[in-house]
Protein backbone atom coordinates (compact mmCIF):
# COMPACT_ATOMS: atom_id res chain seq x y z
CA UNK A 1 0.00 0.00 0.00
CA UNK A 2 1.35 3.42 -0.92
CA UNK A 3 2.47 5.44 2.05
CA UNK A 4 0.64 8.75 2.44
CA UNK A 5 2.51 11.30 4.53
CA UNK A 6 -0.60 13.49 4.79
CA UNK A 7 -2.51 10.74 6.56
CA UNK A 8 0.38 10.07 8.92
CA UNK A 9 0.78 13.77 9.74
CA UNK A 10 -2.88 13.98 10.71
CA UNK A 11 -2.54 10.86 12.84
CA UNK A 12 0.57 12.16 14.58
CA UNK A 13 -1.22 15.44 15.24
CA UNK A 14 -4.03 13.61 17.01
CA UNK A 15 -1.62 11.53 19.10
CA UNK A 16 0.42 14.55 20.24
CA UNK A 17 -2.77 16.38 21.20
CA UNK A 18 -3.97 13.36 23.18
CA UNK A 19 -0.60 13.10 24.93
CA UNK A 20 -0.64 16.82 25.74
CA UNK A 21 -4.02 16.41 27.40
CA UNK A 22 -2.94 13.63 29.75
CA UNK A 23 -3.69 14.62 33.33
CA UNK A 24 -0.20 13.62 34.45
CA UNK A 25 1.69 15.40 31.62
CA UNK A 26 3.67 17.59 33.99
CA UNK A 27 4.91 14.52 35.87
CA UNK A 28 6.24 12.89 32.69
CA UNK A 29 9.29 15.12 32.28
CA UNK A 30 12.48 15.65 34.23
CA UNK A 31 11.73 19.35 34.38
CA UNK A 32 8.31 20.67 35.39
CA UNK A 33 7.61 23.43 32.86
CA UNK A 34 4.20 24.32 34.24
CA UNK A 35 0.89 24.34 32.41
CA UNK A 36 2.14 26.13 29.28
CA UNK A 37 3.88 23.00 27.95
CA UNK A 38 0.45 21.53 27.14
CA UNK A 39 -0.56 24.57 25.07
CA UNK A 40 2.69 24.54 23.11
CA UNK A 41 2.47 20.82 22.37
CA UNK A 42 -1.07 21.29 21.07
CA UNK A 43 0.08 24.21 18.91
CA UNK A 44 2.92 22.10 17.50
CA UNK A 45 0.48 19.27 16.76
CA UNK A 46 -1.87 21.66 14.96
CA UNK A 47 1.04 22.78 12.79
CA UNK A 48 1.45 19.20 11.51
CA UNK A 49 -1.87 19.43 9.68
CA UNK A 50 -0.62 22.52 7.82
CA UNK A 51 2.24 20.48 6.32
CA UNK A 52 0.11 17.90 4.50
CA UNK A 53 0.89 19.52 1.12
CA UNK A 54 4.46 18.21 1.49
CA UNK A 55 3.56 14.63 0.64
CA UNK A 56 6.23 11.99 0.08
CA UNK A 57 9.35 14.03 -0.57
CA UNK A 58 12.53 12.11 -1.41
CA UNK A 59 15.68 12.01 0.72
CA UNK A 60 18.96 10.28 -0.04
CA UNK A 61 19.52 9.66 3.69
CA UNK A 62 17.62 7.00 5.60
CA UNK A 63 19.31 6.85 9.02
CA UNK A 64 18.99 10.26 10.62
CA UNK A 65 20.05 11.41 14.08
CA UNK A 66 18.88 14.54 15.91
CA UNK A 67 21.02 15.69 18.84
CA UNK A 68 18.57 17.53 21.09
CA UNK A 69 19.26 20.60 23.24
CA UNK A 70 18.61 20.54 26.96
CA UNK A 71 16.73 23.80 27.28
CA UNK A 72 13.57 23.31 25.19
CA UNK A 73 11.54 20.05 25.15
CA UNK A 74 9.62 20.87 21.94
CA UNK A 75 12.45 20.46 19.43
CA UNK A 76 11.92 16.72 18.92
CA UNK A 77 8.22 17.29 18.25
CA UNK A 78 9.05 20.03 15.74
CA UNK A 79 11.33 17.63 13.84
CA UNK A 80 8.95 14.66 13.74
CA UNK A 81 7.07 15.68 10.56
CA UNK A 82 10.33 15.40 8.60
CA UNK A 83 10.40 11.64 9.23
CA UNK A 84 6.89 11.23 7.82
CA UNK A 85 7.25 13.58 4.85
CA UNK A 86 10.58 12.05 3.74
CA UNK A 87 9.79 8.47 4.80
CA UNK A 88 12.88 8.22 6.98
CA UNK A 89 13.54 7.19 10.57
CA UNK A 90 14.83 9.72 13.09
CA UNK A 91 16.62 8.76 16.29
CA UNK A 92 16.82 11.40 19.00
CA UNK A 93 19.82 11.75 21.27
CA UNK A 94 18.33 12.90 24.56
CA UNK A 95 19.86 15.74 26.53
CA UNK A 96 21.21 15.32 30.02
CA UNK A 97 18.58 17.75 31.34
CA UNK A 98 15.50 16.12 29.82
CA UNK A 99 15.46 12.33 29.44
CA UNK A 100 11.83 11.51 30.20
CA UNK A 101 9.34 13.54 28.15
CA UNK A 102 10.17 12.19 24.68
CA UNK A 103 10.42 8.54 25.84
CA UNK A 104 7.05 8.99 27.56
CA UNK A 105 5.49 10.23 24.34
CA UNK A 106 7.03 7.50 22.18
CA UNK A 107 5.78 4.88 24.64
CA UNK A 108 2.34 6.48 24.42
CA UNK A 109 2.56 6.49 20.61
CA UNK A 110 3.60 2.82 20.51
CA UNK A 111 0.53 1.91 22.55
CA UNK A 112 -1.72 3.70 20.06
CA UNK A 113 0.03 3.09 16.73
CA UNK A 114 2.98 0.66 16.87
CA UNK A 115 3.73 1.06 13.15
CA UNK A 116 3.95 4.85 13.29
CA UNK A 117 6.10 4.73 16.41
CA UNK A 118 8.78 2.83 14.49
CA UNK A 119 9.64 6.07 12.65
CA UNK A 120 11.26 7.39 15.84
CA UNK A 121 13.81 6.17 18.34
CA UNK A 122 15.80 7.63 21.20
CA UNK A 123 18.85 7.02 23.33
CA UNK A 124 21.05 8.77 25.84
CA UNK A 125 24.83 8.65 25.64
CA UNK A 126 27.64 10.57 27.32
CA UNK A 127 28.95 13.51 25.31
CA UNK A 128 32.44 11.98 25.06
CA UNK A 129 30.98 8.95 23.27
CA UNK A 130 28.75 10.92 20.91
CA UNK A 131 31.29 11.20 18.11
CA UNK A 132 31.45 7.45 17.56
CA UNK A 133 27.67 7.14 17.77
CA UNK A 134 27.14 9.77 15.10
CA UNK A 135 29.22 7.69 12.67
CA UNK A 136 26.38 5.15 12.54
CA UNK A 137 24.08 7.66 10.81
CA UNK A 138 23.79 9.06 7.28
CA UNK A 139 22.68 12.55 8.30
CA UNK A 140 22.69 14.52 11.56
CA UNK A 141 20.68 17.41 12.99
CA UNK A 142 22.61 19.22 15.70
CA UNK A 143 20.74 21.73 17.85
CA UNK A 144 22.70 23.48 20.56
CA UNK A 145 26.03 25.13 21.26
CA UNK A 146 28.74 25.91 18.72
CA UNK A 147 30.81 23.01 20.06
CA UNK A 148 28.38 20.60 18.38
CA UNK A 149 29.13 22.12 14.98
CA UNK A 150 32.81 21.27 15.40
CA UNK A 151 31.82 17.67 16.18
CA UNK A 152 29.96 17.35 12.90
CA UNK A 153 32.67 19.04 10.84
CA UNK A 154 35.26 16.65 12.22
CA UNK A 155 33.15 13.74 10.96
CA UNK A 156 32.84 15.08 7.41
CA UNK A 157 29.24 13.89 7.44
CA UNK A 158 26.12 15.63 6.01
CA UNK A 159 24.51 17.68 8.77
CA UNK A 160 22.34 20.62 9.67
CA UNK A 161 23.50 22.72 12.59
CA UNK A 162 21.18 25.09 14.42
CA UNK A 163 23.16 27.15 16.90
CA UNK A 164 22.32 29.56 19.72
CA UNK A 165 19.74 32.21 18.87
CA UNK A 166 17.41 34.59 20.67
CA UNK A 167 14.45 36.82 19.87
CA UNK A 168 13.85 40.55 20.14
CA UNK A 169 10.78 42.77 20.31
CA UNK A 170 9.65 46.34 19.79
CA UNK A 171 7.34 48.23 22.13
CA UNK A 172 4.77 50.34 20.30
CA UNK A 173 1.86 50.14 22.74
CA UNK A 174 1.62 49.79 26.52
CA UNK A 175 -1.83 48.22 26.61
CA UNK A 176 -2.43 45.61 29.29
CA UNK A 177 -2.55 42.64 26.90
CA UNK A 178 0.56 43.81 25.06
CA UNK A 179 2.52 44.06 28.32
CA UNK A 180 1.27 40.65 29.45
CA UNK A 181 2.32 39.13 26.12
CA UNK A 182 5.80 40.65 26.34
CA UNK A 183 6.27 39.23 29.83
CA UNK A 184 5.07 35.76 28.75
CA UNK A 185 7.35 35.76 25.70
CA UNK A 186 10.28 36.37 28.03
CA UNK A 187 9.41 34.12 30.97
CA UNK A 188 8.29 30.92 29.21
CA UNK A 189 11.02 28.25 29.50
CA UNK A 190 12.89 30.66 31.80
CA UNK A 191 14.15 32.65 28.78
CA UNK A 192 16.36 29.79 27.58
CA UNK A 193 15.00 29.11 24.11
CA UNK A 194 15.69 30.70 20.74
CA UNK A 195 12.11 32.01 20.71
CA UNK A 196 12.47 33.65 24.12
CA UNK A 197 12.21 37.43 24.05
CA UNK A 198 15.59 38.61 25.28
CA UNK A 199 15.77 42.28 24.26
CA UNK A 200 12.90 44.77 24.07
CA UNK A 201 13.55 48.00 22.17
CA UNK A 202 11.53 51.00 23.33
CA UNK A 203 11.43 54.70 22.47
CA UNK A 204 13.47 57.17 24.48
CA UNK A 205 10.46 58.44 26.46
CA UNK A 206 9.02 55.06 27.43
CA UNK A 207 8.10 54.69 31.12
CA UNK A 208 8.96 51.30 32.60
CA UNK A 209 6.51 51.20 35.52
CA UNK A 210 3.66 49.44 33.65
CA UNK A 211 6.04 46.84 32.21
CA UNK A 212 7.53 46.21 35.67
CA UNK A 213 4.03 45.64 37.08
CA UNK A 214 3.15 43.26 34.23
CA UNK A 215 6.32 41.24 34.85
CA UNK A 216 5.53 40.95 38.53
CA UNK A 217 2.05 39.59 37.78
CA UNK A 218 3.11 37.20 35.02
CA UNK A 219 6.13 35.84 36.89
CA UNK A 220 3.85 35.06 39.83
CA UNK A 221 1.49 33.12 37.52
CA UNK A 222 4.29 31.36 35.62
CA UNK A 223 6.69 30.04 38.26
CA UNK A 224 10.21 28.99 37.26
CA UNK A 225 10.83 25.54 35.85
CA UNK A 226 11.74 22.97 38.48
CA UNK A 227 15.46 23.18 37.59
CA UNK A 228 15.62 26.95 38.16
CA UNK A 229 18.49 27.93 40.45
CA UNK A 230 17.39 30.97 42.45
CA UNK A 231 20.86 31.59 43.87
CA UNK A 232 22.45 31.59 40.41
CA UNK A 233 19.72 33.93 39.16
CA UNK A 234 20.35 36.43 41.96
CA UNK A 235 24.13 36.19 41.53
CA UNK A 236 23.98 36.75 37.77
CA UNK A 237 21.63 39.70 38.07
CA UNK A 238 23.69 41.34 40.80
CA UNK A 239 26.89 40.84 38.83
CA UNK A 240 25.54 43.32 36.26
CA UNK A 241 25.32 46.20 38.74
CA UNK A 242 27.61 48.99 37.62
CA UNK A 243 27.47 48.05 33.92
CA UNK A 244 23.79 48.75 33.23
CA UNK A 245 21.39 51.70 33.42
CA UNK A 246 19.00 50.13 35.90
CA UNK A 247 17.79 46.83 37.39
CA UNK A 248 14.24 46.05 38.49
CA UNK A 249 13.85 42.63 40.13
CA UNK A 250 10.98 40.51 41.36
CA UNK A 251 11.38 37.30 43.31
CA UNK A 252 12.24 35.28 40.20
CA UNK A 253 12.41 37.67 37.24
CA UNK A 254 14.13 40.90 36.29
CA UNK A 255 14.01 43.81 33.88
CA UNK A 256 17.42 45.32 33.16
CA UNK A 257 17.83 48.51 31.18
CA UNK A 258 20.96 48.56 29.06
CA UNK A 259 23.11 51.16 27.42
CA UNK A 260 25.54 48.63 25.92
CA UNK A 261 25.36 44.88 25.37
CA UNK A 262 26.44 42.69 28.29
CA UNK A 263 27.96 39.20 28.37
CA UNK A 264 25.87 37.74 31.21
CA UNK A 265 22.27 36.89 30.32
CA UNK A 266 20.41 35.67 33.44
CA UNK A 267 17.35 33.47 33.16
CA UNK A 268 13.90 35.09 33.36
CA UNK A 269 15.45 38.46 32.56
CA UNK A 270 14.35 40.98 29.94
CA UNK A 271 16.85 43.50 28.64
CA UNK A 272 15.38 46.89 27.68
CA UNK A 273 17.17 49.25 25.30
CA UNK A 274 16.00 52.75 24.39
CA UNK A 275 16.35 53.67 20.70
CA UNK A 276 15.44 56.44 18.27
CA UNK A 277 16.10 54.76 14.91
CA UNK A 278 16.23 51.27 13.41
CA UNK A 279 19.93 51.70 12.71
CA UNK A 280 20.54 52.06 16.45
CA UNK A 281 19.14 48.54 16.87
CA UNK A 282 21.75 47.12 14.49
CA UNK A 283 24.51 49.10 16.12
CA UNK A 284 23.51 47.85 19.56
CA UNK A 285 23.31 44.20 18.44
CA UNK A 286 26.63 44.33 16.58
CA UNK A 287 27.73 40.89 15.45
CA UNK A 288 24.66 39.30 17.05
CA UNK A 289 22.33 40.33 14.22
CA UNK A 290 22.73 36.89 12.65
CA UNK A 291 21.61 35.26 15.89
CA UNK A 292 18.14 36.81 15.82
CA UNK A 293 15.51 34.07 15.62
CA UNK A 294 12.21 35.99 15.67
CA UNK A 295 10.97 39.55 16.14
CA UNK A 296 7.76 40.62 17.87
CA UNK A 297 5.91 43.92 17.64
CA UNK A 298 6.72 44.86 14.02
CA UNK A 299 3.72 45.04 11.70
CA UNK A 300 4.89 47.48 9.00
CA UNK A 301 6.03 45.75 5.78
CA UNK A 302 8.82 48.24 5.20
CA UNK A 303 10.23 47.68 8.68
CA UNK A 304 9.95 43.92 8.23
CA UNK A 305 11.98 44.11 5.02
CA UNK A 306 14.58 46.25 6.79
CA UNK A 307 15.22 43.56 9.41
CA UNK A 308 14.83 40.63 7.00
CA UNK A 309 17.69 42.04 4.92
CA UNK A 310 19.97 42.78 7.88
CA UNK A 311 19.36 40.05 10.47
CA UNK A 312 18.81 36.32 10.69
CA UNK A 313 15.11 36.69 11.58
CA UNK A 314 13.01 33.62 10.69
CA UNK A 315 9.55 35.06 11.34
CA UNK A 316 7.66 38.00 12.82
CA UNK A 317 5.18 37.65 15.65
CA UNK A 318 2.60 39.45 17.68
CA UNK A 319 3.49 40.04 21.32
CA UNK A 320 2.63 36.95 23.35
CA UNK A 321 3.02 34.58 20.38
CA UNK A 322 6.78 34.18 19.99
CA UNK A 323 6.68 30.70 21.50
CA UNK A 324 4.01 29.63 18.98
CA UNK A 325 5.87 29.65 15.64
CA UNK A 326 4.26 29.06 12.23
CA UNK A 327 4.26 25.58 10.72
CA UNK A 328 7.00 26.66 8.32
CA UNK A 329 9.44 27.38 11.16
CA UNK A 330 12.51 25.11 11.05
CA UNK A 331 15.03 26.82 13.32
CA UNK A 332 16.87 28.97 10.79
CA UNK A 333 16.28 31.58 8.11
CA UNK A 334 15.73 30.08 4.67
CA UNK A 335 15.33 26.50 5.90
CA UNK A 336 12.15 24.88 4.60
CA UNK A 337 10.65 21.41 4.50
CA UNK A 338 11.79 21.10 0.88
CA UNK A 339 15.46 21.91 1.52
CA UNK A 340 16.14 20.82 5.09
CA UNK A 341 17.63 17.50 3.94
CA UNK A 342 19.82 19.15 1.30
CA UNK A 343 23.36 20.18 2.29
Amino acid sequence: MKRDAAILLNKLSDYVKAFANLENLRALSNIDYGNYLKDMLVHTACNYTKLVKYNNLKAQYKRVLAVLPGNIPLVAFQLMPIALIYNICIDFKLSNAEKRLLPAFLSFLASKDPQLSKKFGYFYIDRNKLLNKIREYDFVFLIGSDSLKKVAKDLKKPFRFFGPKFSIGFMNDDGEQILKGIAEDNIYFDTEGCLSLRILFVNAQFKLHKLIAAFKAVSANIPPASNFNADAFIYNVHSLFGSVVGIHTNENSAIIELEHMVNIWPKRTLFVKRIRTKDEVLSFLGNLTGNIQAISGIYNDEEKRFFEQRTGVSFFSEHGRLQYPPASFLFDKGITIENIMEV
